[in-house]
């Protein structure tokens, strides 16, 4: 990837590597705020797999516990893949476009209303837990801050887009 020459990354890395498919990787970890992701500055919890029948080499993302939380900037990125695809102009926009189509799909799922059902559920073991790692009031802190994250999240991705062009 790094002996690509300037200029003919997004046409040549698709012979070696699923682009496609990385793409949509680092539009979900955009989305979901991963920092601690590969395309990010920690280039962290990822494996790399080679597929013999295809010949093509792929991300395979790990760790996903470092989510929900910042206003992870998409474009923040450190790890080759990703910097080199933003660094030309037509892969830039195929990474816009991908990431805009998840952030559309991460609107339409009303995350939200699931952790309020699934909160439901669990309140009264989590409440009464004396192990757990916060008190009460945490606990109910961090949910908040999670419901938020939900409702925020999208329009932080558009101003996103917005900012860079998009």
């Amino acid at each position: 990837v790094q002996d690509i020459p300037q200029g003919q990354y997004f046409q040549q890395v698709p012979a070696i590597f699923e682009l496609d498919t990385f793409l949509s990787q680092w539009a979900v970890e955009s989305v979901i705020s991963h920092w601690d992701a590969y395309a990010f500055g920690i280039i962290n919890n990822w494996r790399i797999y080679h597929d013999p029948t295809t010949g093509k080499w792929t991300i395979i993302p790990t760790g996903i516990d470092q989510t929900f939380g910042s206003d992870q900037d998409p474009w923040g990125v450190g790890g080759i893949m990703a910097v080199r695809c933003v660094q030309e102009p037509a892969c830039n926009a195929a990474f816009a476009a991908r990431l805009k189509q998840v952030n559309t799909l991460f609107q339409s799922f009303d995350y939200a209303a699931k952790a309020q059902a699934i909160k439901a559920v669990i309140d009264p073991a989590v409440l009464s837990d004396p192990r757990k790692e916060t008190d009460n009031n945490g606990y109910n802190q961090a949910f908040q801050a999670t419901l938020d994250y939900f409702v925020n999240r999208p329009p932080q991705v558009t101003q996103h887009l917005t900012n860079h062009g998009f």
